[in-house]
């Protein structure tokens, strides 16, 4: 029984280093289209669906991690990666929650989005019935955070306030899009190379007030009458 036990076990690990090599390609190809506009909001400020976001987070711990088709009912896909520091935390399931609903905007389907019901987060954290670990709220790890700041990845800052004690799941949409115009899209602030500065805001031809101080220029100019004595004018450049 041992000897046959270590055939299976050597056997797939070797199928799985086989489906691993050739999935290096195909890493970035799961289902990460949205099927209408609901989550459009999401996408323009980010610059790419929820479910791009959400598997470029996973595939920080799992690179052969690929958004699956979700479920109809939620949780739509749950945590059960062996490294689970990157889903099993509340900001990962946000996330999959807003995939869900962008895989799930279909015609017909509710204008309010979908919503995870009561205990739908324990669900995502216990795939096999016992939960993931380490489990954090609002927060990730903080090598999680230092990988995702050295990635690029811009996660939006609702995303690290939703947390529902019961486990369930609202649409955020509205909350969402009223914090993105409030900050000017200044929204990504966990990150230094995700938050905007003036310095990084682009060149404009027309005068804004560090522009304006900035050409507001002190100059030595000769006196009209004497023509030698220097007098301090401000003079509009």
């Amino acid at each position: 029984m041992g000897t046959q036990s270590f055939a299976r076990r050597g056997t797939r690990s070797i199928a799985l280093a086989i489906a691993g090599f050739f999935s290096l390609d195909v890493v970035k190809a799961g289902n990460t289209t949205c099927a209408g506009n609901l989550t459009d909001w999401y996408t323009e400020a980010v610059g790419e669906t929820a479910c791009a976001t959400y598997q470029r987070l996973r595939q920080i711990c799992n690179p052969q991690y690929q958004v699956p088709s979700f479920r109809a009912n939620t949780p739509g896909d749950q945590c059960d990666d062996q490294l689970q520091e990157c889903c099993c935390n509340s900001i990962s399931w946000a996330l999959s929650m807003l995939c869900m609903n962008c895989q799930w905007d279909v015609i017909g389907g509710s204008s309010a989005g979908i919503d995870a019901g009561v205990g739908a987060y324990g669900m995502y954290r216990a795939p096999t019935g016992k939960f993931c670990s380490p489990g954090t709220n609002q927060s990730l790890p903080t090598d999680i955070q230092t990988a995702v700041c050295n990635a690029g990845i811009k996660l939006d800052n609702f995303l690290y306030g939703l947390f529902w004690n019961d486990g369930s799941c609202v649409y955020t949409m509205d909350t969402a899009s009223r914090d993105q115009i409030t900050n000017n899209n200044n929204t990504f602030t966990h990150c230094n190379s995700t938050t905007l500065t003036t310095s990084s805001a682009p060149h404009s031809t027309s005068l804004s007030t560090s522009n304006l101080l900035l050409c507001i220029c002190i100059r030595l100019r000769t006196n009209n009458i004497t023509g030698r004595v220097p007098v301090l004018a401000l003079d509009n450049c």
